[in-house]
């Protein structure tokens, strides 16, 4: 019963080491920059409104390009989480399942207090 919580425990540690490896903050302060050009144009009064449309259309397209990547990104890393998990299930056959255990509120919370313990320590030391 421990053997599966602890690799548990080393899936989600690799996998928010990832997640903190990912350029996710750097591309929210983008995206950030693009709104906020966007609404500084918007309450231009000198400018027309057609051009204002043009602008609009633009600066979305580059938001939605920035949010595809994003959400490519955590697919991605969700992907591997989960084909990680489904290689520890095969190779080392655990009674109850890891799926059967991450279902349990008890299992959740501890990877949730470690992994927030893990990520102030990194952040901190």
């Amino acid at each position: 019963m421990l053997l599966p919580i602890i690799c548990l425990l080393f899936v989600s540690l690799v996998l928010l080491e990832c997640l903190l490896r990912m350029p996710l903050l750097r591309q929210a302060a983008v995206l950030f920059g693009i709104y906020q050009k966007l609404f500084s144009v918007l309450r231009l009064k000198n400018v027309s409104d057609h051009w204002k449309e043009r602008v609009i259309a633009h600066y979305n397209l580059k938001a939605f390009m920035l949010l595809m990547q994003m959400g490519f990104q955590f697919a991605m890393l969700c992907v591997v989480g989960v084909g990680f998990l489904m290689l520890v299930q095969m190779f080392l056959a655990f009674s109850p399942s890891v799926w059967v255990l991450m279902q349990e509120w008890y299992v959740l919370f501890l990877l949730v207090v470690v992994s927030m313990g893990y990520y102030w320590l990194r952040r901190n030391i």
